[in-house]
């Protein structure tokens, strides 16, 4: 549709894999866009410097989520169930690991699995709605992931059941596993959700602190204050407050990350302006200042200046 629509000179969609896009890379252009992981994203950004190409680069990471202390825990458990295993959590901006504290651990656990069952049945990898993964690759890391998390600490809420055949791996939820086991080592991409308790809000902010910034911080709670503590102290691309996804479709707010999972904006007007290099055009009518900033330098032209500054700034 796009070659019947454009010239080449105009639109030019290029199928293949890591040599296409190597060649691509060797070209000069004047900017470049990218989704990926962080790991491609550096090679990008390394191929774009020998060019000084701008870039935008959407990579992704581990993006939290926090439920708060009477942020209603089975409510938050039904809203991340449904983000997290849209697409089997194949999405650059689902959530990634879960910290909940201790007082909503129980209904949020019961949030999770009634949702998951009402969404996909008793068995999900036997659901037509229920999304395989994407390539054998990436079916092979998570299965990886998945049966290394087994033989380490942390209890088991839903199995993680793995279909060979149809490349389909069910919900996988773990309870207080190693910090830095398996499951927290990478982006994980997938139907896996590693499940942390805490006491005290500070723990999973310092926590979230000590990785690098994600594309976004969820939040669920009832307490604007304690809302605003943890938008102060994280730096992500965005902040979504008691929903997943659904900040990905307002055109309004531009979508983005930071540090490791990305730079530049787009989505909506942020996006026009992402793509486009503004111009600047200065017009001289009349007597320039030039004769109030040229020697000698008297008194007289002192003043004028500073109105002049006055009056402009």
């Amino acid at each position: 549709m796009v070659a019947a629509l454009y010239t080449p000179e105009e639109v030019l969609v290029a199928t293949g894999g890591i040599e296409v896009g190597q060649a691509l890379l060797d070209l000069p252009f004047n900017h470049i866009f990218f989704t990926g992981s962080t790991r491609v994203g550096k090679v990008v950004m390394a191929a774009a410097s020998k060019h000084l190409s701008s870039v935008t680069l959407e990579l992704g990471g581990k993006s939290p989520t926090i439920v708060d202390k009477g942020g209603n825990g089975y409510r938050a458990g039904a809203r991340i169930a449904w983000a997290k295993w849209t697409n089997s959590g194949q999405i650059c901006i689902a959530p990634d690991h879960i910290y909940v504290h201790e007082s909503e651990v129980e209904s949020f656990s019961r949030g999770v699995l009634e949702t998951l069952e009402k969404l996909y049945g008793s068995q999900p990898t036997q659901h037509q709605d229920y999304v395989q993964m994407v390539n054998e690759g990436h079916f092979k890391r998570l299965k990886g992931l998945i049966e290394q998390a087994r033989s380490e600490s942390g209890q088991i809420i839903s199995d993680g059941l793995i279909d060979e055949g149809s490349r389909k791996i069910g919900p996988f939820i773990v309870l207080n596993p190693p910090k830095d086991g398996a499951l927290m080592k990478e982006e994980l991409f997938g139907p896996a959700l590693p499940v942390f308790t805490f006491g005290d809000l500070d723990e999973p902010l310092q926590e979230i602190a000590s990785r690098p910034h994600p594309l976004v911080v969820y939040i669920y709670s009832k307490s604007r204050s304690r809302i605003k503590k943890i938008q102060r102290e994280t730096r992500a691309g965005a902040t979504a407050v008691n929903i997943s996804l659904l900040q990905i479709a307002n055109s309004y707010l531009p979508f983005g990350g930071v540090g490791e999972s990305g730079m530049g904006k787009t989505n909506g007007h942020a996006g026009f302006l992402e793509f486009s290099n503004a111009r600047s055009s200065f017009y001289q009518w009349g007597t320039p200042a030039t004769q109030w900033l040229s020697p000698p330098y008297t008194k007289g032209k002192l003043a004028a200046v500073k109105q002049l500054i006055r009056r402009l700034y």
